[in-house]
């Protein structure tokens, strides 16, 4: 068994249809755009594809995706929730209830947009390969415990 490597999503903003986090691993941060945030402790319900993950701790390992044709992280055992990737996409319709990451985040129009898509996913495969190579594993805690309303800022 290898070595554990922790990276952090830290969800931030709330919108009507979407959420905003900040991921956080080897010294590098990339913003992530999810589906609206659904409070489960609370007894919300999960709509297929257009609810956020629970907050929690996840596993991810080395995936092919057969929707992009590359190989991307996979979060394993999430609660309710099958084949959840970090992917490229720039609006939440990208999403496919997964996570996207980009370089930068525009949310000036009401609708958050994330930039640079296909190039933070690099920046995150090329520091998440060479971890696997050597047999370590790679978990992911995801946060909300920053998150707050869009509309109350």
């Amino acid at each position: 068994m290898g070595n554990r490597i922790d990276i952090t999503l830290n969800r931030v903003l709330k919108f009507e249809d979407s959420t905003i986090g900040v991921l956080t691993f080897d010294k590098k941060k990339l913003f992530t755009l999810e589906p609206q945030h659904r409070d489960y402790d609370k007894g919300e319900k999960k709509i297929k594809g257009e609810s956020a993950i629970p907050h929690g701790t996840y596993l991810l390992t080395p995936y092919n995706s057969p929707c992009f044709g590359q190989q991307v992280p996979l979060l394993m055992e999430v609660p309710g929730f099958d084949c959840i990737e970090i992917h490229k996409g720039n609006y939440v319709c990208d999403t496919r209830g997964c996570i996207l990451v980009g370089r930068n985040l525009d949310v000036s129009q009401g609708h958050p947009y994330i930039g640079l898509s296909s190039l933070a996913l690099n920046d995150l495969m090329s520091t998440l390969k060479p971890i696997w190579k050597r047999g370590d594993d790679v978990w992911l805690t995801v946060d909300d415990s920053h998150l707050v309303d869009a509309t109350t800022v």
